[in-house]
């Protein structure tokens, strides 16, 4: 067994700020009906399916098939490819995005 104590886990106080973040329309409207689809607001969905991704945690099958159908239904178009490459890009001031495009 691991010296790791299982528990309640406490959920620290957090202050919720407004971002300003832009997106592209489609993708909008495609988190906007999933999230309305769990009953979450889009700023819920967003927040978890973030901090899940951070922590390598991936939907679950239903979810995923659905996010997909949803995209397709609004037509967001994803490059994959596009998609990797945070891994080894020095951040701390590095402009490089997830695709090394720089502004």
């Amino acid at each position: 067994m691991s010296g790791r104590r299982r528990g309640p886990s406490r959920q620290v106080p957090s202050e919720r700020v407004q971002t300003g973040i832009r997106m592209r329309r489609p993708l909008v409207k495609a988190i906007k009906a999933l999230a309305e689809y769990y009953d979450l607001s889009a700023e819920e969905l967003v927040e978890r399916v973030l901090l899940a991704s951070l922590v390598g945690v991936p939907l679950d099958a239903a979810a995923r098939t659905r996010a997909e159908e949803l995209m397709r239904f609004y037509g967001v178009e994803v490059d994959a490819a596009g998609l990797t490459g945070l891994a080894g890009r020095g951040g701390h001031g590095s402009r490089g995005g997830p695709t090394g495009a720089t502004e």
